[in-house]
């Protein structure tokens, strides 16, 4: 029945939207090139640029008639952060569209994406390089760019959803989820009665249709939900039902909440200068904003609420957002649950992974020791080990085990 429901959603004029498909990806390209122009100056914290970007996404929210959902009638829900030193203000961006089922409209949808990157990379940076612009494209513009057209095709419905739509542009998530964190604390709708939170994270860099999602075993329903919308638009979904991730669903999910992040799989350039606008996939992310509409508007109109399931996590650290140095192997990992491992997609340039031949398709199963079925357990140990460490790293390419000594960096 839930199947059936999800087709005849999708079969409804109210979705759609896509008459003007060249449209959307002209209006997702302008966002994120609005958001990674140097005048922007890598969305770093403090930075004239991060608050020039909170007022685009507030001025886009107003032009939709969209509510404010922040302080004082704003759009902005301002907190302190300690970055090193100093003390700098920052801003959640928030808006919402009210429901209109007096029943259901007080239990929110919550779609969310970071706004935030790193500046001219004096923290975070994986290039060895002098501090220069990070643009960010990938990490995160096009997440906020898909969260903005998501929010277009909602306000452009001549009848609202039973349940209300609250979107939130995060900041501080480059500092470890200091935005997303600081709202869980602050809600400005009860936590404990919203339906879910989506959150988009570097959703720009689609090859082959492939989406990942992480939390998806976060509640019972998720994965026939996720595949039920899917069914029409074919995505090659790999669905992660172990682990919440680590973006910022993370706090949400910490209070009991269902929740999904959307990605669309790593890359080298990921916190370097070439994350730029021109490396972005326009067109899957179009495609990408269809799909979260239909899922969005199906969650929206649904009655019942979602299962919470607990699953094993990959939380990152909480600190003042200056990250401390850690061992580094320089693996970019594939994220599509495999048996028995954990396969890689890559190598960074000039990394020990690379040094050590490690290549893409090969499954790590074994490392230091210990044994390895996903991103966390990887992360476990690299936390027990130091810049310098060599280590024993089993994997499996194409049905030959092997194994290699690897020196490591440090991040």
């Amino acid at each position: 029945m839930g199947v059936i429901v999800v087709l005849l959603l999708l079969l409804h004029p109210a979705t759609l939207l896509w008459a003007q498909p060249q449209m959307l990806v002209e209006n997702l390209e302008r966002h994120v090139r609005y958001l990674t122009a140097p005048e922007r100056e890598g969305r770093g914290p403090g930075t004239a640029g991060l608050d020039a970007a909170a007022q685009y996404i507030a001025d886009q929210f107003s032009r939709l008639g969209l509510r404010p959902g922040g302080e004082e009638g704003s759009y902005f829900q301002p907190f302190m952060a300690q970055v090193g030193a100093k003390q700098i203000r920052l801003r959640n961006v928030i808006a919402y569209l009210q429901g209109q089922d007096p029943a259901l409209s007080h239990a929110p949808l919550i779609i969310g994406a970071h706004y935030d990157h790193l500046g001219y990379g004096e923290y975070g940076s994986k290039a060895d390089s002098p501090p220069q612009l990070h643009p960010g494209a990938d990490d995160n513009a096009s997440g906020v760019a898909v969260m903005l057209e998501m929010a277009r095709q909602f306000a452009l419905q001549k009848t609202p959803p039973r349940r209300s739509l609250l979107f939130i542009a995060f900041s501080g998530e480059e500092l470890r989820l200091l935005g997303s964190s600081y709202y869980v604390q602050h809600p400005v709708m009860p936590l404990e009665q919203s339906m879910a939170m989506l959150n988009l994270d570097m959703v720009g860099r689609m090859e082959g249709g492939k989406l990942i999602v992480f939390g998806a075993g976060t509640a019972r329903e998720w994965p026939h939900i996720l595949r039920g919308v899917n069914s029409s638009f074919h995505f090659e979904l790999a669905l992660n039902l172990e682990e919440s991730g680590a973006s910022d669903q993370a706090p949400f999910y910490q209070k009991g909440m269902p929740v999904l992040h959307f990605f669309t799989g790593a890359y080298p350039e990921h916190h370097t200068p070439a994350d730029t606008w021109e490396r972005l996939r326009y067109d899957g992310m179009a495609r990408l904003t269809a799909y979260l509409f239909a899922l969005a508007t199906y969650l929206a109109e649904r009655e019942s609420p979602l299962t919470f399931q607990q699953v094993p996590s990959l939380h990152r650290e909480k600190g003042t957002g200056t990250p401390k140095r850690r061992a580094w192997l320089g693996i970019i990992p594939d994220f599509t649950p495999v048996t028995g491992g954990m396969r890689i997609q890559g190598t960074m340039a000039g990394s020990p992974a690379e040094a050590a031949g490690l290549a893409r398709g090969d499954i790590l199963f074994e490392v230091g020791g210990k044994r390895i079925e996903n991103i966390a357990d990887l992360a476990a140990v690299l936390q027990r080990h130091a810049p310098g460490d060599r280590i024993r790293v089993r994997y499996r390419r194409a049905g030959r085990e092997r194994e290699v000594l690897v020196k490591l960096g440090k991040r």
